[in-house]
């Protein structure tokens, strides 16, 4: 037997004993699953997901992988999960959650609203929620608030409401303080308020209310203006 053939017939056994290895450890009970981390939940209870899952007792950490990634994702909120294995019996999920953006207050309670204006079923009372309100289910509102919250952050946490008025204005309200945007402002637009916002602070000036519905500038008003 020539060289080429032995090492062809040794990479192939290597080959093959990887793929099996993963069957044969499903069946040892030293791999079973004694403890689980979830990591990235933010809107919803670990305690939950956990339950939801109902993971056997006896799990395998080499066994149903995919079920386990296909149990998360059809769960409400959930948009991508990772599970990794972390020798010898501890399973590591991974969470990523679709993000809320809005509180809307209905005649049946405290409803979570995405960008879409779409129901969320989440928990509100969950720690990790710190969203300001609104006083409609409006995508254009709340798209507006999604491209802040992505853009400025800081900015998208001091809003404690938003509104959407008949001439396309949403007003974001911070406090005594208002920012008028014309609709859903764009990148630029929200790097340009934040400018103007960090310049104010910087000079200690203030105002009541800054009006960003303008193409390259931002009007500023204070009291009387």
């Amino acid at each position: 037997m020539n060289r080429r053939v032995l090492w062809s017939i040794v990479v192939a056994t290597g080959v093959l004993a990887l793929l099996a290895t993963p069957l044969l450890l499903r069946h040892v009970s030293f791999f079973r699953v004694r403890q689980i981390e979830v990591v990235g939940v933010q809107y919803h209870s670990t305690d939950w997901l956990l339950e939801a899952l109902a993971i056997e007792a006896d799990q395998n950490l080499f066994a149903a992988k995919r079920r386990i990634e296909r149990r998360v994702l059809e769960l409400p909120g959930v948009m991508g999960v990772k599970i990794e294995r972390k020798m010898p019996g501890t399973l590591k999920i991974v969470v990523a959650e679709l993000r809320p953006v809005a509180f809307w207050t209905t005649p049946t309670g405290l409803a979570v609203l995405d960008a879409d204006a779409n129901h969320m079923d989440y928990d509100p009372a969950i720690a990790g929620f710190d969203l300001p309100f609104v006083d409609a289910a409006d995508t254009v509102m709340l798209q507006a608030l999604a491209s802040v919250r992505s853009v400025d952050p800081a900015l998208f946490e001091q809003v404690d409401f938003a509104t959407h008025r008949r001439d396309g204005t949403v007003v974001l309200h911070l406090g005594e303080r208002q920012i008028l945007l014309r609709g859903i402002p764009t990148t630029s637009q929200i790097e340009t308020l934040r400018a103007v916002r960090d310049h104010i602070a910087v000079t200690g000036h203030s105002y009541n209310q800054l009006d960003a519905r303008f193409d390259h500038q931002i009007v500023a008003r204070g009291d009387g203006d």
